[in-house]
């Protein structure tokens, strides 16, 4: 069956999402795909795909050239890597909370003491 978007086709194609590859650092694997180049450079995203992604139509994904490769995230994914990696870099033990607080009481007693 042949969908039409935009003018552009949608061909049937085959699975593309192994989701009993999937893992949590790379998200599901892929077995391949080909994809088409439309009028405008449209690609159409195959229905599993957008699935696996968590994405419906009209919903931003970001995307990043990384050596070579064309890659697509929702931005729910780039939201969840960013926290990993703001994590990663705050110490064992250190609340940002409770520090950010201390320095916001310091400041209003700074302020009390110079009268304004």
């Amino acid at each position: 069956m042949v969908k039409q978007h935009a003018g552009f086709a949608e061909e049937q194609q085959s699975k593309f999402i192994d989701a009993g590859l999937a893992d949590a650092a790379h998200g599901p694997s892929t077995d391949g795909g080909r994809f088409k180049i439309g009028p405008g450079g449209r690609v159409v995203i195959p229905a599993d795909v957008r699935q696996a992604l968590g994405v419906v139509e009209g919903d931003t994904l970001l995307a990043t050239l990384v050596d070579g490769e064309l890659r697509l995230q929702s931005p729910r994914l780039a939201l969840r890597r960013a926290q990993a990696m703001v994590r990663a870099a705050i110490p064992a033990g250190v609340s940002l909370v409770d520090d950010l607080l201390a320095e916001r009481r310091r400041e209003v007693e700074r302020d009390r003491l110079r009268g304004r």
